[in-house]
């Protein structure tokens, strides 16, 4: 069975994703919150964090802006 269209799952060591999934990967928007007490919110391609997003630290500090294979895209394109 693959997952399509907005679904939960829980891993077994805690982390929640919660957002769209397409051919059994997260696809689209959603949301991880791992055990670790760290969240992403933001867009996904293929289980990665790609496009617009936002990631917490457990003590507050983030980072807002675009993502490019799961890392913090830091190149500013005008």
């Amino acid at each position: 069975m693959l997952r399509s269209g907005f679904g939960i799952h829980v891993s077994a060591d805690g982390t929640v994703y919660s957002g769209n999934w397409d051919n059994d990967q997260m696809n689209g928007s959603g949301r991880v919150q791992f055990a670790s007490g760290a969240m992403y919110v933001g867009e996904f391609v293929n289980n990665c964090f790609q496009g617009k997003g936002q990631y917490v630290w457990p003590n507050g500090s983030h980072f807002e802006g675009t993502f490019i294979d799961n890392r913090f895209s830091l190149f500013i394109f005008v």
